[in-house]
C-alpha cells in the first residue's frame, strides 16, 4: 500500500491501461462502439503509452469565507487562498484538505500531433481517447492511496474538486493551487492563466474528515459546470 503522510510524489505511477478500459471509454461516446475495430488496432501498436505520474499533499484549512477557502500546507507551512466559489460548500466538512495533480505525460498527445501533420485525424482522434482512458485510469490509482488514507484515519471524503471544472471554482484559480504543488518532481508546470502542461494532467483538492459520510472520493459530475448538459452524463446517470 502507498502510504500519504504529508507530500507523496510518485514520478512513476503503476498504471496498466487495458483495451476494456478503453472499450469501456469508447461506449461513453456516442458512435464509439463504430470505432472498436481501429481503437483496437492503435491500442495494440501503441506499446507503453506513456508515463503516469501523480503528487499530493495534505492542506490544513484555515478558514473559510464568502467562497474562499484559506489553506496552509501541512510539511511547509506555505499558504494560499483558493477561491472556490460555491465549491467551498464541499469543504464544509474537511479537517484536512488532500491537494495533488496527475499526468500521464506527453508521449500520447506528441503521437497524435505527429499524425494529424501527415492527415490521418482519426488515428489522432483515437490516441487521444486512449489518454483520456489512461489518465481515467491514472485518476483511479490516485484516489485509492486517498482513499486508503482516509479509512486509516476512520474519516470519509468529499467530491473531487478541480479547478475549471466544477461549479463555482474557475480556471485562473488553478494557478494558486499549482504554487502549493511541486509540480516539477513529476515533469508538470503550470501558467500564470492557469493552464497545465502537459496536455493530459489534473490538478484537484478533497476534502476529508470525520463529518463526511462517504468512504469513496465522490463523483465531481455533481458539481461539473457542464454538469446539465454532458451527453456522458446522460448515458451513465
Amino acid at each position: 500500500m502507498t502510504t500519504l503522510h504529508h507530500t507523496l510524489t510518485l514520478p512513476t505511477l503503476a498504471v496498466d491501461l487495458t483495451w476494456e478500459d478503453v472499450a469501456s471509454h469508447l461506449r461513453r461516446i456516442p458512435g464509439g462502439e463504430r470505432l472498436f475495430a481501429l481503437a483496437e488496432e492503435v491500442f495494440a501498436a501503441s506499446g507503453r503509452i506513456s508515463a503516469p505520474a501523480a503528487l499530493l499533499t495534505t492542506l490544513t484549512p484555515l478558514s473559510r469565507e464568502d467562497g474562499q477557502v484559506a489553506v496552509r500546507r501541512s510539511d511547509t507551512g506555505q499558504e494560499a487562498t483558493l477561491a472556490l466559489g460555491w465549491s467551498a460548500t464541499f469543504l464544509a466538512e474537511a479537517e484536512v484538505v488532500v491537494a495533488g495533480a496527475y499526468t500521464i505525460g506527453p508521449e500520447l498527445q506528441q503521437q497524435a500531433t505527429e499524425v494529424a501533420k501527415v492527415g490521418d485525424y482519426l488515428h489522432a482522434y483515437l490516441l487521444e481517447q486512449l489518454g483520456l482512458a489512461l489518465l481515467g485510469r491514472t485518476a483511479a490509482a490516485v484516489n485509492a492511496i486517498i482513499e486508503e488514507h482516509a479509512l486509516a484515519r476512520g474519516w470519509g471524503l468529499g467530491p473531487l474538486l478541480s479547478p475549471g471544472s466544477v461549479h463555482g471554482w474557475e480556471l485562473p484559480d488553478q494557478a494558486a493551487l499549482c504554487r502549493l504543488l511541486p509540480l516539477a518532481e513529476i515533469a508538470m508546470a503550470c501558467s500564470e492563466a492557469g493552464v497545465l502542461s502537459p496536455f493530459n494532467s489534473l490538478t484537484f483538492i478533497v476534502g476529508l474528515g470525520p463529518g463526511y459520510r462517504a468512504t469513496r472520493i465522490g463523483s465531481p459530475c455533481e458539481v461539473c459546470n457542464n454538469r446539465d448538459s454532458c451527453q456522458l452524463r446522460r448515458q451513465n446517470p
